[in-house]
């Protein structure tokens, strides 16, 4: 270490000793008296240092329990103002039913065309797709959100019948924020799982991702009206396939949790 502690001023100070030396040029005792200064000094820094290392560790533990404290309380806020406003976060989708309009240019829903089975809800009334759907009373009547029934067959009771009218019905995937309502729900994304849709050669019913994206590029064929009991079996045949389709991937959802 360089100061009082070096070669030189050792050697220095055994001369001085040896041979009764008291006064020495004023500049080295004022270097020596200032290299002490700063030595002080710089101990006293270093315990501070240690002090502050110590105090750091200690923050750090202190601060991990609170962190962990306020992510749980956090979640059981955020979740408890989800509950108020009837909005549901799950790992896995919300399957539910829908119908559109299908015509040679495609399908459309009650606001928009589907171009794929893939659909991102979008706020007309704010020009955003964050925090959708909205439930806070701000947006328009319908309220902003892709809807989708709980029961299908309730459903397609307030809807013209299948099979006497261009309508195709679906199994959707909502994801991301999803809000519920008594008798279905409105989600900010849709992913159509399964189709029955109308054809030249009558009622189609599909779960091939292939398929059902052909469908929506290139739309399907309008039916010609068809009779009463033809009418009532295509929806047997639709609530049939669709449900079987919901449960199948809802118990392959369970087993693989």
């Amino acid at each position: 270490m360089i100061g009082e502690f070096s070669d030189s001023l050792q050697d220095l100070n055994t001369l001085c000793e040896r041979y009764g030396i008291e006064e020495l040029p004023v500049e080295l005792e004022r270097l020596r008296s200032k290299s002490r200064r700063k030595q002080a000094r710089r101990r006293f820094v270093k315990s501070q240092i240690s002090e502050l290392e110590a105090e750091v560790r200690v923050l750090a533990s202190e601060l991990s329990g609170i962190d962990v404290a306020l992510d749980l309380l956090a979640g059981a806020t955020a979740q408890s103002i989800r509950s108020i406003h009837s909005e549901a976060w799950s790992p896995v989708p919300v399957l539910a039913f829908r119908v559109w309009k299908c015509s040679s240019r495609g399908l459309f829903g009650l606001v928009q065309q589907w171009e794929s089975p893939r659909l991102v809800a979008y706020c007309s009334r704010r020009g955003t797709t964050r925090e959708v759907p909205h439930t806070d009373g701000g947006c328009p009547h319908p309220s902003c959100g892709i809807y989708a029934a709980k029961n299908l067959a309730r459903l397609l009771a307030a809807h013209e019948r299948p099979g006497r009218t261009s309508l195709a019905v679906g199994l959707v995937a909502l994801s991301g924020k999803v809000v519920e309502h008594e008798h279905g729900y409105r989600g900010a994304v849709a992913e159509v799982l399964a189709l029955a849709y109308p054809s030249a050669d009558g009622l189609q019913m599909s779960h091939r991702r292939e398929e059902i994206q052909t469908v929506f590029r290139q739309g399907c064929q309008e039916q010609t009206v068809s009779p009463e009991h033809e009418t009532e079996a295509a929806v047997d045949r639709i609530v049939r396939y669709l449900t079987e389709q919901r449960e199948r991937r809802e118990n392959w959802t369970l087993e693989s949790n």
